[in-house]
């Protein structure tokens, strides 16, 4: 970024800056971008951009508008990943040191989830300053600092002073603003420098309407105060009444006085820090106007070359997996973390699995299975949509598969998603007819951040046809976004008899509670006879069989309600932080249809076992619960 940005007030400037420094290449990898600038100013359709903004003396803020308004989806994409990821990382009680991996190892994201919030707020915050509404004068008039009542001005803005205030040339606006002198306090120089900024940005938009503040009076009077014409180029009252109050130079005096004042006096830094404070607040809060000159151009040209911009085409396909986690409740979804990272790389990957109707179904991206004669251009002889849901053989999240699942056979839904910015049909047509027939038990569903041929379903087979479908424009603060969510909702219900068993008296209940001077002691419930992962636990709340009623903490309870006993189950008590299970003093306590029963730690328990099998209920009718083992290894 040019040092002189500040003097960027013509939209041909800064997109002619931006296409230099290569922030924006509207020729190839952002035509999208530029196409879309190009729709909301007003640009007729294929005409270049930069000499339109030329011709238009269209303005750096209409400009900054127009980017900010093309980019608000791209914000939308990213927050509703944030909210997707830091869903995932509570559910795997791995909230701040969760990994996000987006793409391929070399090119793709690999970010914390910390830092990824940090980037998604401050797009969020920069998109969302476009619609801001704000009282103008009450913001010029609310700035903390103040100049103090000296006689004698510091000396860097003298010659300022006397240019502005000069008889001949009344409040003249030619003359830049001086520097302010550092302090050495880099928090103080900083805000000192940001703040010249502003009123450099205030200078120049003057400058856009008069010369001096005579003159400005002069434009003010000839457009009417009572009624505003196209003679005033767009000035407010609030404006004009800020120019006649002298807001520039007071507040010119007003920095300039505070930093001098704290370079020649010793000032406790709690005042220092309080002004710091108050005044990054109120830039901070400054209307899109105000910041246009400066700031706001330089923060928009850090969101475009963003690796997540860069990447944003990953962005979207990756974003599409939100949608799943808005159509379902959360109780039903469990994301699979391997790690410390959840990934989404564009290879075949189990993403999640999911509770319904038709048992577990797993997610996957990126699944290959064989076709014969394809028709679209590049595949040989295999399909790879980017998303399938497929039919698992398991009964539980977290258990090993029972068999190899059949990728065709046992598709129920695939996901395809495109990128077209203007109508496609061929290749979004082929693909729909080489996902229906390659995949013959499935629902296939074209997803388009943009338009798509009205006849795009003509290039699939009559037969298939029922199968497949489109929409179009699915990007967030779009209607379509909801059908598609409504749409996988419909292919993926929840099991029939789960209503029942939520609202209806559980068969048994397992209640454990224990000394709250111990933080964490866990719940495991093991379904069946293999005990190499836990079927129901804090990571894994809800099964077919049962559900955890909450993950708790300082003693508990800590609950967990079984629908049935068509197997043997056991439940094991761990201590999630190593803690010696003869500290916490556990209880638990089983309530079913035979009474209550209450078991607790043996006195034979090992003094530094973390692990305690307390339990188990054998499966008929009538049932029994029995005591467990004992101490046994972790989970």
């Amino acid at each position: 970024m040019p040092n002189d940005s500040i003097a960027l007030t013509k939209a041909h400037e800064v997109w002619s800056m931006w296409i230099s420094n290569g922030t924006v290449r509207p020729t190839d990898y952002d035509y999208e971008f530029a196409d879309a600038v190009a729709g909301i100013i007003g640009a007729p359709s294929g005409a270049d951009l930069l000499r339109h903004l030329q011709t238009s003396k269209a303005t750096a803020l209409e400009l900054i508008i127009a980017a900010l308004n093309a980019l608000r989806p791209f914000g939308g994409m990213l927050a509703d990943l944030l909210a997707m990821y830091e869903q995932i990382g509570a559910r795997a009680n791995e909230n701040e040191s969760l990994r996000i991996k987006i793409g391929n190892e070399d090119e793709g994201i690999d970010e914390s989830l910390h830092y990824f919030r940090e980037m998604v707020e401050s797009v969020h915050y920069l998109v969302a300053s476009v619609s801001a509404p704000f009282d103008e004068s009450e913001w010029l008039w609310s700035c903390p600092l103040r100049p103090r009542k000296v006689e004698v001005a510091p000396e860097p803005i003298r010659d300022w002073l006397d240019h502005y205030q000069g008889d001949g040339d009344l409040g003249s606006y030619q003359m830049p603003i001086p520097p302010v002198p550092a302090c050495g306090v880099a928090a103080v120089d900083k805000l000192a420098s940001d703040m010249v900024e502003v009123l450099e940005g205030h200078r120049h938009l003057l400058l856009n309407y008069a010369p001096s503040l005579r003159d400005l009076r002069n434009v003010w009077t000839s457009a009417g105060r009572d009624e505003l014409t196209s003679e005033d180029h767009g000035m407010t009252r609030t404006f004009f009444f800020a120019a006649t109050d002298h807001w520039l130079a007071t507040h010119v005096r007003a920095v300039h006085e505070w930093v001098a004042n704290i370079r020649s006096t010793s000032q406790e830094i709690e005042a220092v820090n309080e002004t710091v404070q108050a005044m990054t607040k109120w830039l901070d809060a400054a209307p899109l106007q105000r910041r246009i000159l400066g700031q706001v151009v330089r923060q928009l040209s850090d969101v475009l070359s963003l690796p997540a911009w860069r990447k944003r085409h990953e962005i979207y396909s990756a974003w599409i997996v939100t949608l799943v986690k808005e159509a379902l409740p959360k109780e039903r979804v469990q994301f699979i973390v391997r790690d410390g990272i959840f990934a989404m790389p564009f290879r075949a990957v189990h993403l999640a699995d999911i509770f319904t109707s038709a048992g577990i179904v797993e997610l996957w991206s990126e699944l290959k299975s064989p076709i014969i004669d394809p028709v679209g251009h590049g595949r040989k002889n295999a399909i790879q949509p980017d998303y399938r849901f497929v039919r698992s053989t398991r009964q539980s999240f977290q258990s090993t598969t029972a068999r190899q699942h059949d990728a065709i056979q046992d598709t129920l839904l695939a996901i395809e998603v495109k990128q077209y910015f203007k109508a496609a049909k061929k290749n979004p047509g082929q693909a729909l007819a080489d996902y229906t027939k390659g995949l013959p038990n499935a629902q296939v569903f074209l997803a388009a951040y943009g338009p798509v041929s009205a006849n795009v379903l003509d290039l699939v087979p009559a037969e298939n046809r029922s199968r497949a479908e489109v929409f179009r424009d699915v990007r967030p603060f779009h209607e379509e976004r909801s059908k598609l969510i409504e749409a996988i909702s419909n292919m993926l219900p929840p099991p029939r008899s789960s209503k029942s068993r939520l609202y209806s008296p559980p068969f048994l209940a397992a209640v454990l509670t224990w000394s709250p001077l111990v933080h964490d002691l866990d719940l495991y419930v093991y379904r069946g006879e293999t005990d190499e992962v836990a079927q129901i636990n804090y990571q894994s709340p809800v099964s077919f069989y049962g559900h955890l009623i909450q993950d708790a903490f300082d003693g508990g309870p800590e609950t967990v309600e079984l629908f049935n006993a068509d197997e043997e189950t056991r439940i094991l008590v761990h201590s999630h932080q190593g803690v010696p299970l003869a500290d916490a003093q556990p209880k638990l306590q089983i309530a079913g249809p035979n009474g209550v029963q209450l078991f607790q730690l043996p006195s034979d328990f090992p003094s530094n076992g973390t692990t305690w099998h307390a339990a188990t209920i054998s499966a008929g009718n009538p049932i029994d619960v029995q005591l467990g083992t004992g101490c046994v290894r972790a989970p």
